[in-house]
């Protein structure tokens, strides 16, 4: 469970001196759902993230406790250029805390597939749909946080943080496909493909995805290694130049 972030929510909540039920009614949620965040008890999609974050008045990254280091740049005095070492530090920090939450989220799901495996296979659908879907959010608000950061102004450095949330990612999308490709397959032409395809195409998109992995497949891209290559490369022409 997301308990860091829920001991956030409720720190900046009694910052502002609101009850739960107040924050409910500026996010728009339920009183005892606001409860169940701050408790640790409820796994959270980017869609509550977003609306906690516009009723506490942050961002999405200041509702993760080791994301709380300064920005590259001074608020105060826009042209005053931080240290690349103190830049280094607060991309880092992000990073890792984005990189601690999901691989919080995969060893909840994981938790689950027990108790899933055991039910009827009817009632297992549901479950696969929203996995899915949850992946998919996690790795959008993963890109979208790293545009948003300007991640790639700390240069070169930065590239061996950023592949430590895809590989978390990467464990992550595992186990969701896990729940997928057992319970309910999302795309037929699947077939078994490796677990790196699912973050692919949760990051990609199907057809984006698909092209990548026509292109993996040819000979000099059996090796897996070339595989993660491959994708970390289509994963940097997301960002801006």
């Amino acid at each position: 469970m997301d308990h860091g972030v829920g001991c956030e929510v409720k720190r900046l909540r009694e910052k502002r001196g609101w009850s739960q039920a107040r924050l409910a009614v500026e996010a728009d949620m339920s009183v005892s759902g606001v409860s169940m965040i701050e408790n640790g008890r409820r796994n959270l999609t980017t869609t509550t993230l977003a609306k906690l974050a516009v009723a506490l008045g942050v961002q999405v990254a200041d509702l993760f406790p080791k994301a709380e280091a300064p920005l590259p740049f001074e608020e105060d005095v826009p042209k005053q250029r931080r240290s690349s070492e103190a830049v280094r530090e607060s991309y880092a920090r992000l990073i890792e805390a984005w990189t601690k939450h999901v691989r919080s989220r995969a060893r909840s799901w994981e938790e689950k597939l027990g108790p899933w495996e055991e039910r009827p296979r009817l009632n297992r659908l549901p479950g696969a749909d929203l996995w899915a879907k949850q992946v998919q959010e996690d790795a959008w608000a993963m890109v979208d946080t790293v545009r948003d950061l300007r991640l790639w102004e700390a240069g070169g450095e930065a590239k061996p943080l950023l592949g430590d949330l895809m590989h978390a990612l990467v464990e992550m999308s595992g186990i969701a496909r896990q729940v997928c490709t057992e319970i309910r397959r999302p795309e037929p032409h699947w077939g078994s493909v490796p677990d790196l395809q699912f973050i692919i195409w949760s990051l990609m998109g199907p057809y984006k995805s698909k092209t990548i992995w026509m292109k993996a497949t040819e000979k000099e891209y059996e090796n897996p290694e070339n595989v993660r290559r491959l994708f970390e490369q289509e994963f940097e022409k997301l960002l801006p130049k």
